[in-house]
């Protein structure tokens, strides 16, 4: 058996995240829906940033699961990324974040495609309008799994929106089968309503074959997934992992383990933008979990971690995060 001197490895998708202020009348001449996740090709994407150029732009590393491993390492933990990007300015950009912030780089590289980027329009209301295209990231295939560090590893991290291509739900599947067999508790968030919409089913067959430890989802996303309302959901979900969190934005957070729910209170702040705040929720639970809190405490955690992103725009973490969320003195 490997030793376990990594605490969390992820595969998900790298992309990196364009950030802009928008407004209403920007969503209505583009024809976007406010507050949903657009997956758009290449050339939609063109027509957006064109249609914004010459406004500010904030550019930090994206993907789901890339921000639940960079919040986690900004804690502290010893974390490892693979995904792929191609050898462009966004594909180092990546690179070179992953370096500054400790996480070791299992990042593969294409030729085939551009990196992957989301461009983010943030309007007044601190809502958050995305317009993802995965690119590089659809050419993640299973050659690719950092076989050696997941074997090494606590936790293993990944989320529904992996299930794009066929190479990358293959890639899914063998990777989970690796750190069950590896000992490593998984951890699995949803994603997004538009992924249980395409593969609902499969992620179900997930939880019923014991491949899911830890599940994270949004009240919309359990809804969509169990055709529940939360306290109902949570209770159904809970029966089929270890430990399900439904994330409830504003009004906090449920959590259960068997027949053990808790409430998770969170607190009025001002916030700036919503981008990421249900990733940066699952990395501070899961860093709660790393440092054997019980589970009250890693939600607490956790709604600390999303209140310090909301208040800031873009996915951004800043350097005295140990001390915003009370785990160091300031």
């Amino acid at each position: 058996m490997s030793p376990k001197d990594l605490d969390v490895v992820g595969i998900e998708n790298a992309l990196v995240d364009i950030i802009i202020d928008a407004d209403e009348h920007d969503l209505l001449q583009l024809g976007y829906q406010k507050g949903v996740m657009h997956l758009v090709e290449e050339e939609e994407q063109a027509r957006l940033l064109q249609y914004l150029a010459g406004r500010d732009l904030g550019i930090e590393v994206g993907g789901a699961g890339p921000n639940i491993i960079r919040l986690v390492a900004s804690l502290g933990a010893r974390t490892c990324l693979a995904g792929m990007v191609a050898d462009d300015d966004f594909g180092r950009h990546f690179r070179q974040r992953l370096a500054a912030l400790g996480i070791m780089d299992r990042i593969a590289t294409t030729t085939c495609a551009r990196t992957g980027t989301s461009v983010i329009l943030v309007t007044g209301d601190a809502e958050r309008t995305m317009h993802t295209h995965l690119g590089a990231c659809r050419h993640f295939a299973p050659s690719y799994i950092p076989h050696p560090e997941i074997a090494r590893a606590h936790y293993f991290v990944i989320t529904g929106y992996q299930w794009d291509t066929d190479n990358q739900i293959a890639a899914a599947g063998q990777a989970l089968q690796a750190a069950k067999a590896a000992g490593a508790k998984v951890v699995f968030d949803v994603a997004d309503p538009f992924c249980i919409a395409r593969h609902r089913q499969a992620f179900l067959d997930l939880m019923t074959e014991a491949k899911i430890d830890i599940l994270f989802a949004n009240q919309e996303e359990a809804k969509a997934l169990v055709g529940a309302e939360p306290e109902q959901a949570i209770a159904e979900l809970a029966s089929k992992v270890e430990v399900a969190i439904i994330k409830l934005g504003a009004a906090g957070a449920l959590v259960q383990s068997g027949k053990t729910r808790h409430h998770v209170a969170s607190r009025k702040v001002a916030v700036r933008d919503t981008t990421a705040a249900g990733d940066m929720f699952a990395g501070g639970f899961l860093y709660g979990l790393l440092q054997g809190f019980d589970l009250p405490r890693c939600g607490a955690l956790a709604a600390r971690c999303a209140e310090v992103v909301i208040q800031r725009i873009g996915a951004t973490l800043p350097e005295d995060l140990r001390v915003q969320v009370g785990l160091d003195q300031g």
